[in-house]
């Protein structure tokens, strides 16, 4: 699918990929719960737009009810750089 995507799309037409909500809600971006697993099976689903140069970024969207927790995020964010992506970080109205 994400191939047909790639192929079938404009050239200048690019992507934002939302991560599932196995990761995001179910396992709370905990590494702890094996979510290094969940975000290598959805970026290699994610490579046919990454190498046309079609996927402009990757949203993460964390569920309301998750506290913040420094250790969690750092851990969180170094699985993401490992896999090349450049972090912005935006809060929202509410506290995390």
């Amino acid at each position: 699918m994400v191939l047909g995507w790639a192929r079938n799309t404009p050239r200048e037409f690019v992507f934002s990929a939302k991560l599932p909500q196995t990761i995001t809600h179910r396992k709370a971006i905990d590494p702890a719960r094996g979510i290094d697993v969940d975000l290598n099976e959805f970026f290699e689903a994610m490579k046919p737009l990454r190498e046309a140069g079609k996927l402009a970024c990757v949203l993460v969207q964390l569920p309301g009810f998750l506290r913040f927790d420094p250790r969690r995020l750092e851990s969180f964010l170094s699985l993401l750089k490992r896999e090349g992506y450049l972090i912005y970080l935006l809060k929202g109205s509410r506290e995390m």
